[in-house]
């Protein structure tokens, strides 16, 4: 009876590491994240090739591609997204720009650098909704309204005369869990017209990446089998 007892504590014990180390390794939003640059960006309309979502996520304009750099202030907005068609403003309130994560995530921040066409601040984004899904198919939830991004009434940057420096991303908290696709639902610009040529310069993401299954199942195993070769 006693060995009963015994080796029912002891496997007792061991279910409680697994679930401990389990516990331990699913990342949680309080958890340091890592900044991301998305696998892919699309939009509901953008001027033309050289003005499509695919420059919020490529680095152009950074002086460095890091969170921490600075965007210039392009005169020909080569190097931001710039929504509207063939020379038409874009409905700003029917605008949206999706990014697939490439993998799902712990979502905690967006770091978002503000359209920064010189000359032309009114272009620049006001108010937006942050919005997240789970895969690339099941429907968005609302996570984040009446976002406000700050307005750099200068548009600095190096073609400025004289040059000045870029300018910096701003944080957003965007806690989800288990996230791959963000979208970004457009209201305002800060001209305040329902058509404007709205836009941004580029877009990153601070994530805490999910372990998988397999890996935690594999963990587990690893503290199973050390419990094995001590109690030996």
């Amino acid at each position: 009876m006693s060995r009963q007892l015994a080796g029912l504590a002891a496997w007792k014990l061991n279910a409680v590491l697994v679930v401990a180390l389990a516990t331990v390794a699913m990342p949680r939003i309080a958890n340091a994240g890592i900044v991301i640059t998305p696998l892919s960006a699309t939009a509901s309309s953008f001027q033309d090739a050289g003005h499509s979502p695919t420059n919020l996520i490529n680095g152009s304009g950074l002086d460095v591609n890091t969170p921490s750099g600075l965007h210039d202030n392009h005169p020909g907005a080569a190097t931001m997204w710039t929504a509207g068609t063939g020379g038409l403003a874009a409905d700003v309130d029917n605008t949206w720009v999706e990014f697939d994560l490439g993998g799902v995530y712990d979502l905690m921040n967006a770091r978002i650098w503000q359209y920064n066409q010189n000359s032309l601040p009114g272009r620049q984004l006001r108010q937006f909704d942050i919005l997240v899904s789970p895969n690339l198919v099941d429907p968005f939830t609302l996570v984040a309204s009446n976002v406000e991004l700050s307005q750099f009434a200068t548009t600095p940057g190096p073609f400025d005369a004289p040059a000045t420096p870029g300018i910096p991303a701003q944080l957003f908290a965007a806690g989800s869990l288990g996230v791959q696709r963000v979208r970004f639902e457009l209201d305002t610009a800060w001209s305040g017209s329902p058509g404007e040529f709205v836009g941004l310069s580029e877009v990153k993401f601070e994530v805490v990446p999910e372990p998988t299954a397999g890996a935690v199942l594999l963990i587990g195993s690893g503290l199973l089998a050390m419990r094995r070769r001590h109690r030996g």
